[in-house]
């Protein structure tokens, strides 16, 4: 409802304050689930549920319906005691109001819960064309139905159930009106489910898919998580395939302060033979992808545990001699702070600004780990050898770069092998990184001069997920792809100096090619994962097959074929089929046409919408675990 006040001046009521600003709201329809699923985990929290299921099915219609269920206490189903909303009952006015819920008053507002404003199932009511919340409380089960925020069915009874049977389940139905093009990423539900069953060890997830994608694909799955062990199998699954350095460790406690009161602190972390760090921060439970204080917090008392550790040992003789970054090179920790009244940023609470958290966790870190080094010797010596290691790496990659740096391809753009394009606007340009001289002559030859540069790699580069940067980057295979890009690297990396605003991997479409898209794909991870995360980085597909036949001495009704698939679905009665070797077998006009023509070609964009599934990938594939790889090979192959 919007109220005018003047001729100038409009007052948007619930729900079309919403609607019309949804993104100030909620930002996808993945974070629409998060939002409602909150609520259940904050049952768990109260110690009234055990269990939350989540569903995504198909509606009559066939759109997607979403069900969140938990049998934690019920929304009450009893009539408001606020004048403003007499005549409904409590899950009406909290679904449909702004800042209504039942966390405000619970112990002067300190709750330590993640949807402490009242916000997010209201937001969620309103962008769905349907939504129906259903309550079993005191033997009975109560129904109350909305469209687009606004009540068509107020509570009432629809049946009963056990005495004893408690519980919620939301129903929705997103409105595409307001969602358009946005699609429901089923990985990234999967990642947050199974993420929330390690945050509330004890907590059973269960995730239940019978749907289809935006393409019309079926997606089917059932999965229970469950984790007694909480964070700190989070831990062990994260370390999977590595070499550990330590076994995985919890650290739990609550730190008193004036201001925030009780903190609760939960880590579990670990040190690996790897050359990054891997830390994910939660608040309530909440992924707080951005980091923010309880991050920082973390990282200052790792670094002055160890800093404390190795003056009073004499393994350095100045703090200046190692590194904040140093001491983190290798490890893998999970944090997850529970605290009340959490000032998040932003509706979609990604990051946190707490300095009394900040102090809390840098304390409680610091204190466990300093202990823990003192009273274990043997694994103390394995992360100080670590950390000396990486100083010495971060010192001879500073070295390195500032070599790539000062050297005259980078600053006159003059990179050997380089067939660079006329435009310099990095919007229109793309550079294939093509596989050897063969493939990138006919490359050279068939691009579109103007937008497309072509830089021929000869062999593999290095193996980055066990090499570190100042032995990579002396590659000169390496150098020459730094240099090209012209964006830095490292600590010098500024995206607004990328030259090309796409990457593309092209190979043979052998074993081989695989390996060397698979090396590419470990380097750009490791060293330019910003660039991953803008869309940047593609894989060409280069055809399997050309289909054809002869007449008159010429090539005749050609067909390119990308995949076995396509071949067994083609009739090839009649025709005759060349599998391709490799890039280098294709003439400049047939490499333009099937793998490089923008009109035509297919590419597949390098994403990390779940980043915990690819580095997986790339510690199976890539790491020092030869056991788990070979496992994985003999498995799949």
């Amino acid at each position: 409802m919007a109220e005018k006040m003047q001729d100038d001046i409009q007052i948007l009521r619930y729900p079309e304050n919403v609607r019309m600003r949804h993104g100030m709201y909620l930002n996808s329809r993945n974070h629409c689930g998060d939002e409602i699923v909150e609520n259940s985990i904050d049952q768990f929290v109260a110690g009234n549920a055990t269990s939350i299921v989540f569903a995504v099915t198909l509606n009559e219609e066939g759109k997607q319906m979403f069900t969140v269920e938990d049998n934690g206490a019920g929304i009450p189903v009893t009539m408001s005691k606020d004048p403003e909303h007499e005549g409904e009952t409590d899950v009406e006015v909290v679904m449909t109001t702004l800042h209504a819920g039942g966390k405000f008053n619970q112990a002067d507002g300190k709750a330590k819960t993640g949807g402490l404003n009242g916000v997010g199932a209201s937001c969620v009511n309103a962008v769905s064309e349907s939504f129906v919340v259903t309550v079993k409380t005191g033997g009975k089960v109560y129904e109350t139905n909305f469209e687009k925020g606004v009540i068509t069915e107020h509570t009432h009874e629809v049946g009963t159930c056990d005495p004893g049977e408690t519980g919620t389940a939301v129903t929705y139905v997103l409105d595409d009106t307001i969602w358009g093009e946005d699609v429901f990423d089923f990985t990234k539900l999967d990642t947050r489910i199974r993420q929330l069953a390690y945050l509330n060890p004890g907590l059973t997830m269960y995730l239940y898919l019978d749907t289809v994608d935006a393409n019309g694909n079926t997606v089917k799955k059932e999965e229970e998580y469950c984790f007694p062990e909480g964070v700190k199998a989070y831990v062990d699954e994260l370390t999977k395939g590595k070499t550990v350095l330590m076994a995985p460790e919890l650290v739990t406690k609550t730190v008193e302060n004036d201001k925030a009161g009780g903190i609760d602190v939960s880590v579990a972390l670990t040190y690996t033979a790897s050359n990054s760090d891997n830390i994910k921060s939660f608040v309530n439970s909440i992924n707080t992808e951005y980091g923010g204080d309880h991050e920082t917090g973390l990282r200052m008392g790792i670094s002055k545990a160890i800093e404390r550790y190795a003056l009073e040992n004499k393994i350095i003789k100045d703090a200046k001699a190692i590194s904040s970054e140093d001491t983190r090179e290798g490890l893998v920790a999970i944090l997850n702070c529970c605290v009340a009244d959490p000032n998040y940023e932003g509706q979609g609470k990604n990051k946190i600004r707490m300095p009394e958290v900040r102090a809390a966790v840098k304390t409680v870190v610091e204190n466990w780990l300093y202990e823990y080094l003192s009273k274990d010797k043997n694994t103390a010596k394995l992360i100080m050898d670590k950390v000396l290691l990486a100083a010495k790496a971060r010192a001879a990659a500073k070295r390195a770069r500032e070599a790539v740096r000062s050297a005259s391809s980078i600053s006159t753009g003059a990179v050997k092998g380089l067939a660079d394009c006329s435009s310099k606007d990095p919007e229109q340009c793309e550079i294939f990184l093509v596989e050897g001289d063969s493939a990138g002559g006919s490359a050279k030859q068939g691009r579109d001069r103007r937008t497309q540069a072509i830089l021929p790699v000869f062999g593999k580069v290095g193996n980055a997920e066990k090499n570190s940067m100042d032995k990579i980057i002396k590659s000169v295979k390496t150098q020459a792809i730094v240099a090209a890009l012209g964006c830095g690297i490292g600590k010098t990396f500024d995206m607004a100096k990328l030259r090309y605003k796409k990457i593309i991997l092209m190979s043979d479409a052998d074993v081989d090619g695989s390996h060397i898209q698979c090396l590419h794909m470990t380097f750009f991870y490791n060293f330019y994962r910003p660039l991953i995360e803008a869309g940047c980085l593609y894989v060409a597909c280069p055809p399997l097959y050309k289909v054809y036949k002869k007449s008159k001495g010429q090539d005749v009704d050609i067909h390119y074929l990308y995949t076995e698939e396509e071949l067994d679905a083609f009739d090839t009665t009649g025709y005759l089929v060349q599998r391709y070797k490799g890039l280098g077998e294709m003439r400049p006009e047939q490499l333009w046409e099937t793998t490089m023509d923008p009109e035509k070609r297919r590419l597949i964009q390098i994403t990390l919408e779940n980043a915990e599934m690819a580095e997986e990938a790339l510690k199976v594939c890539m790491g020092d675990d030869v056991k788990v790889r070979k496992d994985l090979i003999m498995n799949a192959a």
